[in-house]
């Protein structure tokens, strides 16, 4: 009886030793799941500069199967990383952009003067969020204050080209007893020196129905009221003259309707 137990116990102990030889080898890792390990370890600290090792990462991990991809132990670091570069990547992005769109041409579609504007402040927190090395990995942060002054000076171009175009319509007679409620305009970037303007408006006439008005010729800021007036066919057309040129759906300057009409007044 005591030998019929001792066997069975062996049989019990050997058949727990292979069982676990199976289990452990059956949770070996192979070598493409080392390799992914390794390559997402070597990603290191996030900046611009680790587009290729995450890349490199994130391609050795699509590789795996389904059942290769659960073990790998620190995939948790490879979507920390990637979230953290997509993160640094927007600044530099909205950086970039905020720096084109000013010396961009209306036609440039990247020319969004208010747009960009309003960006700025957002950008410069989500830069002074990020780590020194981040920060350094980033070009043209330094450019970002000389442009939106510039963009600011294109909003302060755009304001007076309104407050004339506005003016002259007032006094024409389209624009007797008609309230202006809405003001667009396109600034078009011809040199370095000169800026020319589309513009376009929306009044409602005394009986209260509305309609629109669009410049058909670039004008400067400094142009006269008397000027508009004498060519009032093209500045106050009903339709503009090219798409390009349509200031009310290709406006890239925001203008207060209300503040324009009281200057113009």
């Amino acid at each position: 009886m005591k030998k019929t137990v001792k066997t069975v116990g062996l049989f019990l102990s050997v058949l727990f030793v292979f069982s676990c030889v199976l289990l452990f080898a059956g949770c070996g890792k192979s070598e493409s799941v080392k390799t992914a390990e390794k390559l997402i370890d070597e990603i290191g600290d996030v900046s611009l500069d680790s587009a290729d090792a995450i890349q490199n990462a994130k391609e050795a991990f699509a590789k795996l199967s389904s059942e290769e991809k659960e073990k790998v132990g620190n995939y948790k670091k490879l979507t920390k990383a990637d979230e953290t570069y997509n993160g640094i990547k927007a600044v530099s992005d909205d950086i970039a952009a905020v720096v084109k769109a000013s010396v961009s041409s209306f036609s440039d579609d990247s020319f969004k003067v208010s747009e960009n504007l309003a960006k700025i402040n957002d950008i410069k927190e989500r830069y002074n969020g990020l780590k020194k090395y981040q920060q350094e990995s980033i070009k043209d942060f330094d450019k970002l204050d000389a442009a939106a002054e510039k963009l600011n000076g294109y909003v302060d171009n755009a304001k007076k080209a309104a407050v004339q175009y506005v003016k002259a319509f007032l006094q024409t007679e389209k624009g007797k007893d008609a309230t202006v409620t809405a003001v667009y305009c396109i600034k078009q970037i011809r040199n370095e020196t000169d800026e020319y303007h589309f513009m376009a408006l929306t009044y409602k006439g005394a009986d209260g129905s509305e309609h629109d008005v669009y410049s058909c010729a670039r004008f400067t800021p400094e142009v006269s009221v008397d000027a508009i007036k004498s060519h009032e066919d093209t500045f106050f057309a009903d339709k503009p003259a090219s798409e390009s040129g349509d200031a009310k759906t290709k406006g890239n300057v925001t203008l207060n309707a209300e503040e324009i009409v009281a200057a113009a007044k």
